[in-house]
């Protein structure tokens, strides 16, 4: 059990590495990498956690310090649509419960004006349902202007117990679109039933998990 769990560790820090050079080079190349997200999917027997990192300026339409309470308003709404996963994705597969949400938008809101990061605990929501994001518009007002080279991330962390132990066989983000107006997302995954990496557009708005 434990080297299972150290293995997974290795792989999601191969990834995220793998992940990093990968965001350089697309930016690298001129491409907006303010519309790049990554998700990390590690799962273990019926247990199952997600780690998903957006561009501010995609959720929320800057990604400097949220200053007016109007800023500060449209951040609480992004957090409060981000608790919820399938604003973000669907699992396929499988029946998985989410136990747990996570939300740090800690970036872009000043120490005193935020709290600590928000938590969500579900004990019978069901991802078998379709993504509630359907518009490629990011939760936003007027942009603010940002600093040269400036990016400033949000994150998210779900934890989900699924009914069994069978794999999830595919991550569905919309049906014609990526949420938030996003250009790609690196999905990387590493379970008992297998590990690789893919990438969703807005073309094909889903990843199949190739075993």
């Amino acid at each position: 059990m434990i080297a299972r769990r150290v293995q997974i560790v290795i792989c999601l820090l191969v990834f995220s590495a793998t992940a990093i050079e990968s965001a350089y080079v697309w930016a690298a190349g001129g491409v907006h990498e303010h519309g790049a997200a990554t998700l990390l999917l590690s799962a273990e027997g019926k247990n199952i956690q997600i780690e998903v990192t957006l561009p501010a300026e995609s959720v929320v339409g800057f990604e400097t310090e949220s200053a007016t309470a109007e800023q500060r308003e449209i951040v609480e709404q992004a957090r409060t649509a981000l608790l919820v996963p399938s604003h973000l994705f669907v699992l396929h597969g499988n029946t998985c419960a989410l136990t747990d949400a996570v939300v740090d938008v800690g970036s872009i809101v000043g120490a005193s004006q935020s709290p600590s990061d928000e938590h969500h605990h579900k004990d019978h929501e069901h991802e078998d349902e379709e993504s509630a994001i359907d518009d490629d518009h990011p939760i936003h007002g007027e942009d603010a202007e940002s600093p040269p080279n400036s990016h400033s991330d949000i994150s998210a962390s779900y934890r989900f117990e699924c009914e069994s132990d069978e794999a999830i066989t595919r991550v569905a983000f919309g049906t014609d679109q990526l949420p938030f107006g996003l250009e790609r997302i690196d999905v990387l995954w590493v379970a008992d039933w297998g590990q690789g990496a893919a990438q969703a557009v807005p073309e094909t708005p889903q990843v199949t998990l190739q075993n």
